[in-house]
């Protein structure tokens, strides 16, 4: 095709002569040769006998190795012809294909596609092999048992699913050791496996666990027509509960009928307990003075009554408490006059005050919350400051000057440091005075999107946070830093922190940390910064080149 007319291909290269000079144009010519008839090869697949005689002539054991050739990565075995696929099975579904065995010619067969002994036989020969367990089966399968031999390619490693329909009972019916799955078992009618539970005179469930795992050899094995877990097998079949069951007349509290919620609040007055946890105590026997909580009374009243008059454990014991979110407070302005009588300064001598710390002004009355900034959220709650009468305003109530008249108040501070404002701010500066209400402690966040740049256009320095600085690039300050003539990591620091006078100072577009600024513009490490030929890169900034 191409290669018989050599004149066709000169003419169409001659744009490109100066290229040509370099370059080999036979070598040209036949590399286009090989892409075009690759191309063209996968249009025109050889036929899959004479394919697969090509593949099994490689010799190759399995799929792994023929995945390997075809990615080239057997070269002494040479490159894959363009006109065999990489995937037999795709171009050959309908045409002779029927697994990679028979394409390679190992005769290897795919489990789906291999034909198995009928049940009964496959399963006698494996009950002539004596395994105990599934465990030894799989070992048997995996060639680590060699005095049994090695399995027949027509018995399935995977038994449950080849002959699932076919006569399969269960691992112990496979192996001949008898053991049957539980879903397999037939069980004893409820009432007759009920009867024998009760002739155990078990006294808990601990106890029943405990005979089910052979850890009682006073009683006799649990037999196999009794289920270790009733509640499951007998679920829809008479099974009321674990107390039934054993006769111990034990009811799971689900299943209890409890009295109603005024006699249960009742009999619970009587006992004049003082708390939750009391109450608590006694439901534990703990406070065997009072006797037993009796099975008709809830231990947690509060899931039982739910919806049939729970108010609150003060109410259930009397006590007259109520929980807070059940309590109906005064309104918004009826507290915070109350609370502004109290002439507290701080939101922490409200707290002390609430918590009984501040006698002399006396307690807090139960109709004002505790915390007044909840419960009054989205009823004139305006903070802790308009909540006392203070006059202190939460700072997201504050209205603050904009940001060209408070940058101009900070300016006329005369401080030169972030360090200093906040010095200022916490009123540890007093003769510059006091920060005014409408200033706030913290510009870069109230003026974030207003106008803000850094502290140094804050306060007038002049200074620029370094993330903000324009550095010169890479090629000009590196040479800069050669000029130097500093032999080390250690020395560059030193002049960057101003201890070598005599090289000067440096300049505010170049950067101390030059390895991070620089790290994907051309850095190479402190050697080819400084220029003293060595080639180590250092790691660290406190390290030495």
């Amino acid at each position: 095709m191409i290669g018989q007319n050599h004149y066709i291909h000169l003419t169409y290269l001659q744009p490109y002569q100066r290229l040509a000079k370099r370059i080999d144009l036979t070598d040209f010519v036949r590399e286009i040769e090989l892409k075009c008839w690759d191309r063209l090869a996968k249009l025109y697949w050889r036929p899959f006998e004479a394919a697969r005689a090509f593949a099994r002539s490689l010799k190759l054991k399995n799929e792994t190795e023929w995945r390997k050739f075809s990615k080239g990565g057997m070269p002494r075995l040479g490159r894959l012809p363009a006109d065999i696929p990489a995937s037999p099975y795709k171009v050959y579904t309908d045409k002779g294909w029927t697994s990679m065995g028979d394409w390679l010619g190992t005769d290897t067969i795919a489990p789906r596609l291999r034909e198995y002994r009928t049940f009964l036989e496959a399963r006698a020969f494996v009950h002539n092999l004596k395994l105990k367990s599934g465990g030894e089966w799989y070992a048997y399968c995996n060639g680590k048992m060699p005095l049994l031999g090695r399995r027949p390619a027509d018995i399935p490693s995977n038994p449950n699913l080849t002959y699932a329909n076919k006569g399969w009972a269960g691992r112990g019916d496979w192996l001949g050791t008898g053991n049957v799955a539980s879903f397999l078992k037939l069980y004893r009618p409820f009432k007759r496996a009920r009867a024998f539970a009760r002739s155990l005179k078990l006294n808990s469930e601990a106890e029943w666990r405990a005979f089910c795992k052979g850890e009682m050899p006073q009683l006799e094995k649990l037999p196999a027509d009794i289920p270790a877990n009733p509640n499951q097998t007998y679920a829809q079949k008479g099974w009321k509960s674990l107390g039934d069951w054993l006769g111990t007349g034990t009811i799971a509290p689900r299943l209890r009928e409890y009295r109603s919620f005024r006699e249960a609040r009742a009999f619970v007055r009587k006992l004049k307990l003082k708390s939750r946890t009391e109450w608590v105590a006694f439901c534990r026997g703990e406070m065997s003075e009072l006797g037993e909580l009796p099975p008709d009374i809830p231990a947690k009243p509060d899931n039982t009554y739910a919806n049939e008059g729970w108010k609150g454990m003060g109410d259930w014991l009397g006590t007259g408490t109520i929980a807070p979110r059940l309590r109906t407070y005064r309104s918004f302005y009826e507290a915070r006059a109350y609370a502004r009588t109290l002439h507290l300064k701080t939101g922490i001598e409200w707290k002390k005050f609430c918590e009984g710390n501040m006698p002399e002004k006396g307690t807090l009355p139960p109709d004002i919350p505790l915390t007044p900034g909840q419960t009054y959220a989205k009823n004139g709650w305006a903070g802790v400051g308009d909540w006392l009468g203070t006059g202190a305003i939460a700072n997201f109530l504050r209205q603050y000057r904009s940001f060209e008249e408070a940058r101009t108040f900070a300016r006329s501070l005369g401080l030169k440091s972030g360090t200093e404002w906040t010095k200022f701010c916490k009123g540890n500066l007093p003769e510059i005075g006091k920060l005014p209400d409408d200033i706030p402690t913290i510009p870069r966040k109230t003026y974030a999107n207003k106008g803000w740049k850094s502290m140094g256009d804050w306060l007038g320095t002049g200074t620029v946070a370094t993330y903000l600085k324009k550095y010169r690039a890479f090629p000009a300050a590196r040479a800069f830093a050669r000029r130097l003539n500093l032999e080390s990591q250690t020395k560059w620091f030193a002049f960057c922190k101003g201890n070598i006078p005599e090289k000067g100072t440096l300049p505010s577009d170049i950067p101390v940390s030059v390895h991070v600024i620089y790290a994907n513009k051309g850095w190479a490490g402190f050697a080819d910064w400084l220029g003293t030929g060595r080639t180590r890169v250092s790691k660290s900034p406190n390290r030495k080149s």
